[in-house]
This record gives structure tokens, C-alpha cells and sequence, in this order.
């Protein structure tokens, strides 16, 4: 497909991605600041999420390259076409909200926890839609989306990992915990999102020699 730029949108496919990170295919006109320089995050980047989102009938894989040059995501929109979002590296948290619908839910009733595995939830990203209807039931949900989180050395090695799998819908937003599925709220998850985050792209940096360890080891 062609690039199609809109209203400051824009939409490519992988390949014209690739093309535009390597220089091959020209830059187009856009309302995008960050453009081209936020590339270079993607050449080498700090940290890099994946997020796969499904809902009952069709399923969604984003990427999102943290660097020092900014946040590049590229968001899934048919599975060929994608939107391409150049940001300050704080938009992140609001990139993985939007992109997974996260937002603020008042489910009805008392909830308690579920037992449930996250390697069997996770098995859910594959499923069948009637399947994953049925094992999203008891807990008044319709989608789930994991987060996948890299953190890496300047070096290219990793750093870090960290990850988080939610279930979201009518019956409120929940997470694994301890061999069950607990419920949580959007604001706690928007608070994992901000530390991992943070956790992440740092993660290979050299330790600030003008701080003291207090200040550079992990806060109690």
C-alpha cells in the first residue's frame, strides 16, 4: 500500500515502515515534529514494548520503541495497515490506553478472585473466539491484552523485562496475582505503565556517578 497521510495521520504497512526507518522510502509532508529524528529510536532503542489486544472476535499486535531521540509506535490496524505515532516518551502510558481501551469502569457487585494461570490467559491470545468468550465469562469481560516490556544496554543486550496481562470489560479491570485473577483498577494499571516505563528505559543506563547510592538504588 502507499503511505496515505490525514489530518496528521499516518498509514503505512511494514514495509513502508522499514523503508522510512532506513532512509529508502522519502519522509512524507506530515504534522508529526518528532519525524524523522524519532527513528533513531527505533535503530537503537532504550526499551521496546509489545502489546497484543484481542477482543472476542479479532485481535490486535502494537509496537512501541523507546529512545533517547522519543517514542515511535506503530499501532495495528487491520493487520496490514498501521498508524504511525511519533511522541515525547511520556506519552507512552496514554499510547498503551488508548491502543488497549483502558479507561475508567464502574462494575456492578462485589468481585472476587478467579483462579486462573497466566500461561493459560495467555493461551487466550490464540483461542478460538468462542473459546475466549467462554473463558472471559466469569469475570464480565470481553477483552485482554498483555504487554510484553524490554529494557536494553547500549550494547544491544538486555536489561530488563517485564511484562502485565489484563482483562478489561463490563465487569472491571483485573490481573493475575498468586495463581488467580484479581481485580484492579484502570488507575493501578496506568500506575504499572508509568513505572515500567520508567523501570525500562532506564534499565541499561550507567549509573549517575554524582549520585548517592540511596539515590540511585531502587526506592523502598
Amino acid at each position: 500500500m502507499s503511505i496515505i497521510v490525514e489530518g496528521g495521520i499516518i498509514r503505512l504497512d511494514d514495509r513502508d515502515f522499514t523503508g522510512m526507518v532506513t532512509g529508502a522510502i522519502p519522509m512524507p509532508d506530515n504534522d508529526q515534529p518528532l519525524l524523522p529524528q524519532a527513528f533513531a529510536s527505533v535503530i537503537e532503542p532504550t526499551a521496546l514494548f509489545l502489546v497484543s489486544f484481542v477482543t472476542a472476535d479479532r485481535g490486535w499486535q502494537h509496537q512501541i520503541w523507546i529512545g533517547a531521540a522519543g517514542m515511535v509506535a506503530l499501532l495495528d490496524i487491520d493487520g496490514a495497515q498501521k498508524e504511525l505515532v511519533t511522541a515525547e516518551i511520556d506519552a507512552m502510558p496514554g499510547i498503551v490506553a488508548a491502543a488497549t481501551t483502558l479507561g475508567p469502569r464502574r462494575p456492578q457487585g462485589v468481585r472476587t478472585p478467579i483462579p486462573a494461570t497466566v500461561k493459560g490467559l495467555q493461551r487466550l491470545l490464540e483461542a478460538e473466539p468462542a473459546e475466549r468468550a467462554k473463558r472471559l465469562r466469569p469475570f464480565d469481560a470481553d477483552r485482554l491484552w498483555v504487554l510484553d516490556g524490554t529494557g536494553f544496554c547500549p550494547d544491544g543486550s538486555i536489561a530488563a523485562q517485564e511484562s502485565i496481562l489484563v482483562l478489561d470489560g463490563p465487569g472491571g479491570v483485573w490481573v493475575p496475582e498468586n495463581g488467580q485473577v484479581v481485580p484492579t483498577t484502570p488507575t493501578a494499571v496506568w500506575t504499572f505503565l508509568t513505572a515500567v516505563l520508567v523501570q525500562l528505559s532506564t534499565a541499561g543506563a550507567e549509573p549517575d556517578p554524582t549520585q548517592s547510592p540511596s539515590v540511585v538504588g531502587r526506592a523502598m
